[in-house]
């Protein structure tokens, strides 16, 4: 495979964009001004494969530890549903999200149902993941005005809870 088109994303905070194919075409709108940090060097990718299980394993750790924490999510994102399916979030059944034409709906390929957000508060979550961090400051209003007092776990870019609107930074 190789690599035929990589642009910056706009939304993505500084992430790449790459589109790969089987024909060799030319890179077109990426400056690689740090070698460095160059997406063609194998090492840089197996150092960032290594970061990523890093970051998958604490994430992990911290949700599934507790039995007695009743954890939901919060924005049916992509990215959030990847970030469930890659990580094994087992103890995450329920989304709440604001789109209607996501409710009653299920993540692919699995039993994680995605609900409005009244009715996924109603189980008394404890602990909510934001599936959508992106738009956090959103979110946590969102949570606010429904009354929510429990722990938000924000898991990028480094894996944090938000208390009472207070962030505690967790090493990930």
């Amino acid at each position: 495979l190789n690599i035929s088109v990589a642009s910056k994303s706009p939304i993505g905070g500084g992430n790449l964009g790459i589109l790969v194919s089987m024909k060799s075409l030319h890179l077109n709108n990426i400056n690689l001004e740090n070698q460095e940090m160059s997406i063609l060097k194998i090492e840089n990718w197996n150092r960032w494969s290594s970061k990523v299980i890093a970051h998958k394993n604490k994430l992990n750790q911290l949700v599934e530890s507790n039995e007695r924490d009743v954890w939901i999510g919060f924005g049916a994102s992509a990215r959030g549903c990847t970030l469930i399916k890659f990580s094994g979030l087992n103890r995450i059944r329920l989304i709440g999200d604001n789109n209607s034409l996501k409710h009653n709906k299920f993540l692919p390929n699995s039993e994680i149902k995605v609900m409005d957000l009244n009715s996924v508060l109603d189980i008394n979550p404890t602990k909510i993941l934001a599936l959508a961090w992106n738009f956090l400051d959103e979110l946590k209003n969102q949570l606010d005005n429904h009354g929510f007092k429990g722990q938000i776990l924000v898991p990028f870019p480094t894996i944090r809870t938000l208390t009472d609107r207070k962030s505690t930074r967790l090493n990930s």
